[in-house]
């Protein structure tokens, strides 16, 4: 391996211009008695000369895609360049603390604990070296403001041989001489897979300040050609060998192979030829057709192929869906087993998929929890089910509310919910905008709901109608109604009809995957749990007393079974339970009574920084700010401080996304849903208003300051 220390004195990548070059290439007379070349040496010379930094300014000559901000023309793609992949996502900001909490979140993620082989945290770093905490604060500051910025995931095929530190570094100076400005960005190197690579977030404008702007072909294609040539240059071509042996892998795989991209680019009506051209066939092109033909028919054997003829192929409809879902299952089964324990091996391992789910509700243990895709920040969750299967959940924004978010320890249930096309919020947004010239006013709409009383109990109007608001905007991203302003919209009498045709041709069934976590603590934490808990819930429906199989049992109903035993043990202590008949059972009362011992523990331990803590009447309003958000083993709660005092409350609707904002709580007189499982304190009916006054942003909806 060439040692990259060897070249950090070497001239820039950008030394040279783009239209010259710093050598001329002279043609002498050939001379007959001239001994033929020594091709291995040649080769060594070749691979010396590649790996010098000084002659990469000659890559800026025609034919190569260096214009980052243009449009680029077709380069000459050499199959000896090292092999890098590089994935690249433009984010648009959006509201200044929506883009500090995402950007914030991202190099976050990237800076998490295990992300290097010896388990330690990620660090940034910069074109200048490491970046510590304020220097990473500093970074989102100046990127909070800016209208997009882009994230990158270099990943070269041979990372591990590579300083990727430097690499990343050598990448943006290229970048930034192909874009032709200075770049302000951050970078973290993840070697936790079995493919090192690097993260890069590159603020979204130039040194001027203006907007920076890439090519869509300088994405797809630039970036990977820069970071191919970079390594190249370290590490000097690839072998032959070794592309031979990609090409037989690349035959069998059963994924989508950049083979595949080839047929499809040299199919015509979706079917291939390998005959043999006319003319003399050269060894290259005889290698690739013996390839294709090997291809071909491992397709064949798949069912996503078929010889109609000699040397004709046609290709499966949609095989090239498949082979991609077929190469994501296979990854996603290595990487759960990989993170299962010796213990947890599942009978099977189930994607949960929300347009064939499986019919009934899963409960289960989360055991993992991590990134579908770490340039997106998508999530996924790993669950050991209650039938003994693993089921790997894809998260939609949907999936969970964001006071009660799952972690690794957590009980849940998934659940596919459809999603009808129209709702009710569409019908009263047809109604008004009928009321009001066709035109949907959030404004009118929310001085409309406050005077005539009609809300849903317990609803907020400021809630309400934000409600009304994102669901107009979903429709405006689907051009079902007119954006006028930021919460006016231009809607057509006939909204309701369009939803539903476009729900019949929509791509998505509309369906998500509900997670509902069922306690913030695990089944160890619940068995000493102060307050009422999950298992509690099982014991008063009397779970604790039915009978096990264990030979047919899986792992978590077993984890289950002890986790009872352990909780009837320290409920018995504590003497909630009574015996009757030789049966214990929950006394009566007695999560009512776990409640209020674990709501006065906690309100007494933030009362020594918030002041008195008052016991909320009915229909006695209370005035606070929503300071946070308060796990309790009962469920969130939020905390709500008003003068000297403040008040704790189980957590209601959109209550959570007022955190920060000041409110009125009400709690009603109308009678609590009574469930078995759940203290009555917890079924209270309550009310929130909005108390923060309005400002209405370009027509848009009353928001809190």
């Amino acid at each position: 391996m060439i040692d990259p220390s060897r070249f950090t004195s070497a001239a820039p990548a950008h030394r040279f211009p783009a239209d010259s070059h710093p050598f001329r290439v002279r043609v002498s007379k050939g001379k007959a008695d001239a001994a033929p070349p020594n091709v291995a040496s040649l080769g060594r010379a070749v691979r010396a000369m590649s790996s010098k930094k000084g002659v990469s300014g000659a890559r800026r000559g025609a034919g190569s895609l260096r214009d980052g901000r243009g449009v680029t023309s077709g380069a000459q793609r050499s199959g000896m360049r090292q092999r890098v992949i590089v994935k690249a996502r433009v984010v648009v900001n959006g509201p200044r603390v929506k883009a500090r909490r995402g950007i914030t979140a991202h190099v976050g993620y990237l800076e998490r604990d295990e992300v290097s082989v010896d388990g330690k945290a990620g660090q940034a770093f910069d074109r200048d070296g490491d970046l510590d905490h304020d220097d990473v604060v500093a970074f989102v500051d100046r990127a909070v403001d800016d209208r997009h910025h882009f994230r990158f995931i270099v990943s070269p095929e041979r990372g591990a041989d590579l300083d990727l530190e430097e690499y990343a570094r050598d990448f943006m100076r290229q970048t930034e001489a192909d874009l032709g400005t200075r770049l302000d960005w951050l970078g973290a190197v993840h070697t936790n897979t079995d493919n090192p690579h690097v993260h890069l977030v590159v603020r979204g404008v130039d040194e001027r300040g203006a907007d920076l702007v890439m090519s869509r072909d300088y994405i797809s294609h630039g970036l990977r050609e820069s970071a191919q040539d970079i390594a190249t240059r370290y590490l000097g071509p690839r072998l032959e060998a070794d592309i031979e042996k990609e090409r037989a892998a690349n035959i069998s795989a059963e994924r989508f192979t950049a083979l595949d991209r080839r047929l499809v680019n040299i199919a015509q009506d979706g079917i291939v030829s390998t005959r043999v051209p006319e003319g003399a066939e050269s060894e290259r092109a005889y290698k690739a057709r013996l390839t294709d033909i090997g291809r071909l028919q491992h397709l064949e054997g798949l069912g996503m192929a078929e010889e109609i003829a000699p040397g004709q192929w046609q290709l499966g409809d949609g095989f090239e869906t498949r082979l991609r879902d077929m190469g994501t299952r296979h990854d996603i089964v290595k990487q759960v087993h990989a993170r299962l324990g010796p213990k947890d091996r599942p009978s099977d391992i189930v994607l949960y998929s929300k347009d064939a789910p499986p019919g009934v509700k899963i409960a289960g243990e989360v055991i993992d929890h991590g990134m579908v895709d770490e340039i997106t920040d998508r999530q996924y969750l790993v669950v050991n089910g209650a039938d003994g299967k693993a089921y790997y959940v894809a998260l939609s924004r949907f999936s969970e509310r964001p006071e009660a978010n799952a972690r690794i320890g957590s009980v849940v249930t998934l659940e596919t919910v459809q999603r009808p096309a129209t709702t009710n919020a569409d019908q009263n947004i047809t109604e008004h905008a009928a009321r009001h010239g066709g035109v949907y006013d959030a404004q009118a709409h929310r001085d409309e709901v406050v005077r005539s009383g009609r809300l849903p109990t317990g609803a907020d109007p400021e809630e309400y109608v934000a409600a009304h608001v994102r669901r107009l905007e979903g429709h405006a991203r689907r051009r079902l109604v007119d954006q006028v302003d930021g919460g006016r919209f231009k809607v057509p009498a006939d909204l309701t009809d369009r939803l539903q045709e476009a729900a019949g041709k929509g791509r998505d069934s509309g369906a998500y995957v509900e997670v509902v976590r069922q306690s913030p603590l695990g089944l160890r934490e619940q068995m000493s749990a102060t307050g009422p808990t999950w298992l509690d819930s099982k014991i008063a429906a009397g779970e604790h007393l039915q009978p096990v199989n264990r030979i047919g049992a899986s792992r978590f109903q077993m984890r289950v079974r002890a986790a009872l035993r352990g909780r009837v043990a320290q409920l018995r202590a504590r003497g909630l339970m009574q015996e009757q008949d030789g049966q214990a059972s929950l006394r009566l009362q007695a999560l009512d009574e776990m409640y209020r011992q674990e709501h006065a523990q906690k309100a007494a331990q933030l009362s020594r920084q918030l002041g008195q803590h008052v016991s909320l009447k009915e229909n006695e309003p209370f005035r606070g700010k929503v300071a946070r958000v308060e796990q309790l083993a009962s469920g969130p709660h939020a905390v709500v401080v008003g003068e000297g005092n403040f008040a704790l409350v189980p957590m209601r609707g959109g209550l959570a996304r007022q955190v920060g904002q000041r409110v009125e709580l009400t709690v009603q007189r109308s009678r609590p849903t009574m469930d078995r499982g759940q203290p009555s304190q917890m079924q209270m009916p309550m009310r929130y208003v909005a108390l923060d006054v309005p400002t209405r942003q370009r027509g848009g909806p009353a928001r809190g300051r």
